[in-house]
């Protein structure tokens, strides 16, 4: 089974006081999900997640919460084993600029985004990140 190493990032902004994360749906599945995607030979985890981000929403102002980091590993759709690790990051931009692997985007506070997210593990990823934003 062949094995595939991703990062990505759970995004957030601050709006009137409160956070809200930053989700986009996919263009071949139509699953909400945080941006990511594969780690290129000669990257860290981190620059790949950054670089992802910036590929898939346009973002290039992320402050990265360095305290932060999230791995989930599962079996995707094609049969390979995945592991996924997600950041935490920050942006006051609002504007997204999407890729065409995804068809839309959208910023909800946490209750709406929970709701939204498909997979349980993504669930997850966001209590925590919003758990951390919540503690400071």
């Amino acid at each position: 089974m062949k094995k595939e190493i991703c990062a990505g990032g759970v995004i957030f902004t601050i709006r009137e006081g409160s956070p809200y994360f930053l989700l986009l749906k996919g263009k071949t599945t139509g699953w909400w999900v945080f941006p990511k995607g594969h780690v290129e030979e000669g990257e860290t985890l981190l620059e790949a997640a950054q670089r992802e981000i910036k590929e898939e929403t346009g973002f290039c102002d992320l402050t990265h919460y360095e305290d932060f980091i999230e791995i989930i590993s599962f079996v995707n759709l094609k049969g390979n084993q995945k592991e996924v690790h997600h950041y935490l990051f920050e942006t006051n931009s609002f504007e997204s600029v999407i890729s065409d692997e995804h068809v839309d985007f959208v910023w909800l506070k946490f209750e709406e985004a929970y709701e939204k997210i498909d997979h349980d593990n993504q669930k997850r990823i966001l209590k925590k990140a919003y758990q951390r934003i919540k503690n400071g």
